[in-house]
């Protein structure tokens, strides 16, 4: 029984084989193309479980498909992408996560290393499925597309599936006399507050991310454009987890 299907983009035939064969023995399906263009093509058709993408390629780089895959049908924006980047290059891992990547391995990597990181996102893709399809089953109040307790219903897990829906509206996240709120257009962060002043998202995203009960609620809004300044939840929530002034190494794999 086949573990998922699986699209990499890579340019190196040594390495396109390397990864093809050692995927497929791990019992994945796999497509290969060597430029953006075409990977995108065959990502957008197959709509794999994962894509593997090497951020150096003959025609576009890696943060192009990157850009392109989240901004595509709902299906194919929630593909778990993992980036194959070059050794210590920490602000390559960087741009990789803000523009939308959910990990980075550096090369020259270890297949087993590849192999671990594609079934944890593989496996991330699945539990959060689970967790939209039981969300969207809750009966809501009638102003509120989703509410619960942060508890119960992380708030990684609720940025995530309204960056993935490209929601427009309004978060508000409460945890006793604290309270925050985010703006999303078409998905992306716009704006918030923190106590009631304006912040930036990142530090909302600290404080919040500390809270661990508390009540959480997404008032529904227009739809209206993405904003002209685009930066993505997932890169600014590893921005938030990580140490101020020291963007240090990002975290191997996004956890849901």
């Amino acid at each position: 029984m086949s573990r998922g299907r699986v699209v990499i983009l890579e340019d190196d035939d040594w390495v396109v084989w390397l990864l093809e064969t050692g995927l497929r023995e791990h019992g994945y399906d796999v497509t290969t193309a060597e430029e953006a263009l075409e990977g995108f093509r065959q990502v957008c058709q197959i709509e794999p479980d994962c894509i593997v993408c090497d951020i150096t390629l003959p025609d576009f780089d890696g943060y192009w498909v990157a850009q392109q895959v989240r901004v595509a049908s709902a299906k194919v924006a929630a593909t778990p992408l993992l980036f194959l980047g070059p050794m210590d290059d920490e602000a390559a891992a960087l741009k990789g996560l803000q523009v939308g990547a959910d990990a980075l391995v550096t090369k020259p990597f270890r297949m087993e290393e590849v192999i671990a990181q594609v079934d944890a996102l593989v496996e991330m893709a699945k539990r959060l499925q689970k967790t939209r399809a039981s969300i969207s089953q809750r009966p809501m109040p009638p102003a509120h597309a989703l509410t619960g307790n942060i508890e119960e219903m992380s708030i990684v897990t609720v940025l995530t599936i309204l960056e993935m829906e490209r929601r427009s509206g309004e978060l508000k996240l409460t945890s006793g006399s604290l309270a925050a709120t985010i703006e999303l257009q078409s998905g992306y962060a716009s704006g918030g507050t923190l106590k009631g002043e304006k912040k930036d998202l990142v530090t909302i995203l600290r404080q919040v991310l500390s809270w661990k009960t508390g009540v959480v609620s997404f008032s529904v809004g227009p739809d209206v454009p993405a904003p002209e300044r685009r930066r993505t939840i997932a890169g600014m929530l590893v921005e938030a987890v990580l140490p101020k002034g020291n963007p240090g190494r990002p975290p191997e794999a996004k956890r849901v």
